[in-house]
């Protein structure tokens, strides 16, 4: 029984490591032909533009103007160490092959190899970067409902513990009071 079993074990084991092996070349595949890294690189650059307008728009004085264009540089070095394709490609590999298996893989290298594949590919960033501007402008038309709101709960907040301190108040008056009663 363990002469039949071992081989067919190792047998086994072997179809493992060549169907993970070749679910990892689509999957490297993949990232690919949706231009992973490059992808990566724009997030990259948008992080940076975030970054650097919000450092203009908060109209420091010029003398502080060589302080903060320290901090940009060293945020684009570390931005550019920490968000490396070679630290990230890994990761992705794997997370990707969690989520997808190999059928599924193939199905969608096909479709990227499509021409609806392609314009997909194409406009997606674009699509991404107005869809992220029409979230921020809803987002802005939102912040003074939600201010709104919040500062209505800072009111009903408020007049709960003066309320409360107000009852403290009159219930310490009260002790006093009994106090001085049982004295007199």
């Amino acid at each position: 029984m363990k002469r039949f079993l071992l081989p067919v074990l190792l047998t086994l084991s072997t179809a493992t490591y060549a169907d993970e092996a070749s679910h990892k070349v689509l999957t490297e595949k993949l990232l690919e032909t949706t231009n992973a890294q490059s992808s990566l690189t724009e997030a990259y650059t948008q992080i940076e533009q975030v970054f650097i307008t919000s450092m203009k728009e908060l109209r420091l004085p010029k003398d502080m103007q060589p302080k903060v264009e320290s901090h940009i540089e060293k945020m684009q070095k570390v931005l550019k160490e920490e968000l490396d394709w070679q630290k990230l490609k890994q990761p992705l590999t794997e997370l990707y092959m969690k989520t997808y298996t190999e059928s599924e893989m193939k199905e969608i290298l096909a479709f990227y190899k499509t021409e609806a594949g392609q314009k997909l590919l194409q406009k997606a960033p674009e699509l991404m970067k107005e869809s992220m501007d029409i979230s921020g402008k809803v987002l802005q038309n939102t912040l003074p409902k939600l201010q709104a709101i919040q500062m209505e709960l800072q009111k009903a907040v408020s007049e709960e513990i003066a309320k409360k301190a107000k009852e403290a108040e009159a219930a310490i008056e009260e002790t006093k009071n009994k106090v001085k009663e049982s004295t007199d």
